[in-house]
């Protein structure tokens, strides 16, 4: 109780001022403070939104080039496979449709 009493007695022999500061500097903020961690909120939120629209570029282009390379493959599978269908066809024609096609022949152990 006396010490109390003496906190008391303390609180009231100081200027009005100072108790209402003591007070409000432990509940609440200041207007900097919070300015600066909204600050640092924004950076980091649009700087997380940076990095994940150019990595999103960047993925859908290798998916591009990715769609792009099946694409020119299966052109070249569906022409090797119709001359290879065809019972006349040599290893010549066979070579001639691949390279016509646009890609490199391959040779492996005497088969295209």
């Amino acid at each position: 109780m006396l010490e109390s009493r003496c906190c008391i007695d303390r609180l009231k022999s100081q200027p009005e001022s100072d108790v209402r500061n003591l007070g409000e500097s432990h509940i609440m903020p200041t207007a900097k403070t919070l300015s600066i961690l909204l600050l640092i909120a924004l950076v980091g939120s649009s700087s997380y939104w940076l990095y994940h629209s150019i990595d999103t570029g960047i993925s859908y282009s290798y998916l591009h080039n990715e769609a792009a390379e099946s694409k020119r493959m299966l052109r070249v599978a569906v022409t090797v496979n119709l001359e290879v269908a065809n019972t006349e066809s040599g290893r010549a024609e066979i070579v001639r449709a691949e390279s016509a096609s646009g890609s490199d022949s391959f040779e492996r152990d005497g088969l295209v």
